[in-house]
């Protein structure tokens, strides 16, 4: 009672509440019923909150989780319109390549286009993006309430200005790296068809007639090395399928078997030529192939493990994405409502580049793998069978201008003088 007398009397001092002694607690019953009642409390407080939060959570993980299958169902979707992308030009088809009506076929096809798909959610990023930016400018100048805050717009073009060179660059040369590796791995493949026919056209031309075995074993392993390219590039290949009826089931057990299936044939092959006991500059001219097919292997699983620097990649995912972004915001001023559709095209042009970039990166699987090695096989089985065909043509032919040439040759080189002592048209004839 002092101490509060004190304190009306003086506000300024310190109140200092006294200690009570321990008769004045709670009771030990009271404190644990208000503990237990306290608790209780806690705990059901404790359980709805989880359960709001396991709700919550369990809302944006299935939100995310659909996302997720979503993407990934587009990201298989992708990649297994590879394959349809392997096309093979035939004279008709370069003919509707050409046509005229090329534009509007494409345009008409617009919606159906495999970029368009694949850009689906960026593009929608940026279209969402737009409209919000959209409407809160709209409602910014229409209500009241909404005045004070500020504006999204951006009113100067300067940084969209001095920043677009640099993603145009960055965009250009990105995409000509990539047609440069797609350029190369077509080289690369049309090297090993041109090598196997060369290789096939030497032994056939310079193996013994006592060596028709081993012209039989190169012919079949010269295709096998066709189709083990094409299942070292291609993922979905099944090498195994694929020498079904070329390789005997043993020597197929063997080349699946090995490590690399590539180098494995070139040793089969270079076997095969040591043993047809040819001159030694034979040997080396035959060999140059197969050195060539090694260097064109190499090459090829260069392109294949190697993409162009992820910096550069990654870089320019981000710069792209970040121009984008910012694009409503200068459009808005000059473009108003009009703005999420310039940003939507604008945005499927610029990540259009990009994309096709992406694709031709790693440019095996939208190569016609499976179509070069048909080829090659056709062509090497049809020299085998013609080789006999080919070589009783051309002896009948070196017959036949040997006799020509011999008769040809009679009336010059038979020259008949007189002997001596004897009357003309006596004497013996002297060749």
């Amino acid at each position: 009672m002092k101490m509060k007398a004190l304190h009306r009397c003086c506000p300024q001092a310190t109140l200092i509440q006294p200690k009570l002694p321990p008769s004045h607690r709670l009771r030990p019953l009271r404190r644990y019923k208000l503990s237990h009642r306290f608790t209780k409390l806690t705990q059901q407080y404790t359980q709805r909150t989880r359960k709001r939060l396991f709700v919550s959570n369990s809302i944006q993980t299935g939100f995310l989780a659909a996302i997720y299958k979503r993407l990934a169902i587009r990201d298989d979707e992708k990649e297994q319109s590879r394959k349809y992308r392997r096309t093979v030009f035939t004279f008709e088809g370069w003919k509707e390549h050409r046509s005229i009506n090329r534009y509007i076929k494409h345009m008409v096809g617009l919606l159906e286009s495999r970029i368009v798909r694949c850009l689906m959610l960026p593009i929608c990023y940026v279209a969402v993006l737009s409209l919000v930016l959209c409407t809160y400018e709209t409602l910014r100048l229409k209500l009241a309430c909404l005045a004070a805050f500020p504006s999204l717009a951006v009113q100067s073009n300067a940084p969209f200005s001095l920043t677009s060179f640099a993603l145009s660059l960055l965009l250009v040369f990105r995409t000509n790296a990539s047609y440069a590796r797609c350029l190369d791995a077509r080289k690369l493949l049309g090297s090993i068809l041109s090598g196997s026919r060369d290789l096939m056209r030497q032994a056939l031309t310079w193996f013994k007639k006592e060596d028709g075995h081993l012209s039989a074993l190169l012919k079949r392993w010269t295709i096998a090395f066709s189709l083990t390219i094409k299942a070292h590039l291609w993922e979905e290949a099944s090498l195994e399928e694929d020498l079904q009826g070329i390789l005997l089931p043993a020597e197929i057990d063997h080349l699946v078997r090995s490590e690399h299936p590539p180098t494995y044939v070139l040793r089969v092959l270079a076997e095969a030529i040591n043993r047809a006991g040819m001159p030694r500059n034979k040997v080396c001219k035959m060999d140059a192939n197969l050195s060539a097919f090694t260097d064109a292997v190499t090459s090829c699983e260069r392109i294949l493990r190697e993409p162009i620097p992820l910096t550069w990649t990654r870089h320019t995912s981000r710069f792209l994405v970040t121009w984008l972004t910012f694009l409503p915001a200068t459009l808005w001023t000059q473009c108003g409502w009009a703005t999420p559709a310039i940003s939507v095209v604008i945005a499927f042009l610029l990540l259009g580049i990009d994309e096709i970039g992406v694709s031709l990166e790693e440019p095996f699987s939208v190569l016609p793998i499976d179509r070069l090695c048909e080829l090659a096989q056709a062509n090497i089985e049809e020299m085998a069978n013609d080789a006999e065909h080919i070589r009783g043509m051309v002896r009948a032919a070196a017959a036949v201008d040997n006799g020509e040439r011999s008769q040809r040759s009679m009336p010059q080189n038979s020259l008949s003088y007189p002997s001596r002592g004897l009357p003309p048209g006596t004497g013996a004839g002297i060749v």
